[in-house]
């Protein structure tokens, strides 16, 4: 009897330890997916900053942009006869480039 008694132990183990063993996979899973949601919220983080980061990089260019745009047409307007003899200057020495390139 005593065998008897000690297999139907060992079989409660056994379930025991089937039923720990399923229970420790959902805490495994449960887990995982903990992770990958703080990594997606994370991930959101640094996109949204990186958004405003481009945003404000792009402000900052484009004003300079800008100044730089008034700055010139304001030296046009002033000196209209020298931007164009500059411009005449820079139109040749380009053509020169382009036109020992290619070859005849």
């Amino acid at each position: 009897m005593s065998k008897t008694i000690d297999i139907d132990t060992l079989r409660d183990d056994v379930a025991q330890l089937r039923d720990d063993i399923k229970s420790l996979m959902g805490t495994v899973a449960a887990l995982g997916h903990d992770v990958a949601g703080v990594a997606g919220t994370r991930t959101h983080r640094l996109v949204d900053d990186l958004e405003k980061r481009a945003a404000k990089g792009y402000e900052r260019v484009s004003d300079e942009a800008s100044r730089y745009a008034n700055v010139v047409e304001k030296q046009i307007a002033e000196h209209p006869v020298g931007t164009a003899a500059i411009a005449l200057a820079i139109g040749l020495i380009i053509s020169r480039l382009l036109d020992r390139s290619h070859p005849r």
